[in-house]
């Protein structure tokens, strides 16, 4: 199939006889099928983020529903398990013109305005980060700048943890799977980049086990080279935001992951001590006791029924030193 419009056409009557019933259903697997082969067609034609959302479409198996014979909906009612129904973050992105102020449901006089709608909305939400980012690069940069022994600073410590807890949730939902595995580990063993000034803003080094910027060898040594000056023991970013440093390791620690057996892996030393991610002075969460899903290594995210991922030759992630310190000075 060599022109868009044909893309269209398949996925409409696909989708129109999802809508059908049981007896005329083909399966949504077709039509996520139809959706991977037009999502490779973007990509080839450098429209990636309209293959982005084409594939997040077609991952979550999501399709406009029609009820009664009526219009065409998208919902967003808190049950991701129905295939119209979107995250709260994605159907705010809809067109006003077809949602009534207020409303839980958007409508459409056919399937392909309502597809089009949503991979529109899909564009900015899958780009986007819902503000996440600044929030953390203000809790990194206070405690940069906090005192050893600040009470402010344990606070801090907290906040962090948790923050990263849910943006990786966050970039879970969006098939950033690499960023959310690098916010989890840093969650857990309590690291953050550290700012050293100068040329280079942001570091990760690559000893000092009692530093949160400190990693274990075998992680640091996969940040990227251009970083890494030879024969110096810090990874440096010029960049007003930490997330460019975080960006590098969650892509190491990624590769440590994915190493093949045989190659130098990761040691229970480097990651000695417990993953539990807690709240200042008494492990208590802040107007409370912190939630199940924050007590108790391994923390890899707010959603209690996850489990840890491995690491190829050594422990799970997230079994790092706790996240509860007190303030660090500058190096």
């Amino acid at each position: 199939m060599d022109d868009e419009a044909g893309f269209w056409r398949r996925i409409d009557a696909l989708t129109a006889r999802l809508n059908d019933g049981p007896e005329h259903n083909p399966g949504a697997g077709e039509l996520r099928a139809a959706r991977q082969v037009y999502a490779d067609w973007l990509q080839e034609r450098g429209r990636a983020e309209d293959a982005a959302a084409q594939r997040w479409l077609a991952g979550k198996g999501k399709f406009p529903r029609r009820f009664g014979g009526g219009s065409w909906t998208w919902t967003a009612g808190g049950r991701p398990e129905e295939p119209q129904d979107l995250p709260r973050s994605l159907f705010g992105r809809l067109s006003s013109r077809h949602r009534p102020r207020g409303g839980r449901d958007a409508h459409y006089p056919c399937p392909r305005e309502a597809e089009l709608d949503v991979a529109r909305a899909l564009r900015a939400w899958l780009r986007g980060d819902d503000g996440f980012r600044p929030r953390i690069d203000d809790l990194v940069g206070m405690l940069n700048s906090c005192r050893v022994g600040d009470l402010e600073a344990d606070d801090a410590v907290g906040e962090l943890g948790r923050t990263r807890l849910e943006y990786a949730d966050w970039l879970e939902e969006r098939g950033r799977h690499d960023e959310a595995l690098g916010q989890r580990w840093q969650a857990g063993a309590g690291k953050y980049p550290l700012r050293y000034g100068g040329r280079f803003p942001w570091v990760w080094y690559s000893s000092g086990a009692a530093r949160p910027g400190a990693l274990p060898g075998s992680l640091f040594g996969r940040l990227t080279k251009a970083n890494r000056p030879q024969g110096r023991g810090y990874a440096a970013y010029r960049s007003r935001s930490c997330g460019p440093a975080e960006r590098d390791l969650a892509r190491a620690l990624q590769a440590l992951r994915s190493a093949p057996p045989g190659r130098p892996g990761c040691s229970a030393a480097d990651f000695a001590g417990g993953g539990a991610v807690q709240d200042g002075r008494q492990g208590r969460a802040r107007g409370g006791a912190v939630p199940g899903a924050l007590a108790g290594p391994p923390l890899l995210s707010l959603k209690a029924t996850e489990q840890s991922l491995p690491l190829t030759g050594g422990p799970t992630i997230g079994a790092g030193a706790p996240l509860r310190r007190t303030a660090t000075q500058n190096p």
